[in-house]
């Protein structure tokens, strides 16, 4: 019983931590100073994930539902062959609800802080502008004129397909 007190206030301790955040999300400079702040984990994680030949949020997704999967067979055993029924079943649901709350949290820190503060917009300054045709006829012919002089460089072959290896392109890819 003392376990499952504990959890109950891990419980309502994730639920108020998360409306904290929910409440505060519209404090933009609290938002940047968290999204700064969990930074340098973000980016490991993603340097980690990055190590990966396969999508590691589909391994997580895939784990996450396994995981459910046997929780759900663990209830239904552990429900069937103990006493009290309900408390068994109450235990094991708080149990994946604090799990829930707690990935939920994490999620919330780890990315909505990042969506909640400053866009690309308000970091850089740069904002969109109306343009007339005459200026998009101008970049449009700009790009063409340097892509038909940037094109008689590249290596073709009789087909007009690009004769360049890939092997040859990762080896100059280091010198680039």
């Amino acid at each position: 019983m003392r376990s499952l007190r504990k959890r109950h206030i891990l419980i309502l301790l994730l639920a108020a931590l998360i409306a904290l955040f929910h409440l505060l999300s519209g404090h933009k400079k609290l938002m940047n100073a968290l999204a700064e702040g969990t930074l340098p984990l973000r980016q490991g994680l993603s340097r980690a994930c990055a190590l990966l030949p396969f999508s590691a949020a589909e391994l997580l997704c895939t784990l996450g539902v396994l995981a459910l999967a046997a929780w759900l067979v663990w209830t239904v055993v552990s429900v069937l062959r103990r006493g009290p029924r309900l408390l068994t079943f109450w235990k094991r649901l708080s149990l994946l609800l604090a799990v829930a709350l707690i990935l939920y949290l994490l999620l919330c820190i780890l990315l909505g802080a990042s969506y909640r503060g400053d866009s690309f917009q308000d970091r850089s300054g740069l904002r969109p502008a109306p343009q007339s045709m005459e200026t998009l006829r101008e970049v449009t012919a700009y790009c063409v004129e340097k892509l038909s002089e940037s094109c008689r460089e590249v290596p073709r072959k009789g087909d007009g397909c690009f004769a360049v290896s890939q092997e040859d392109i990762f080896a100059a890819a280091t010198d680039i």
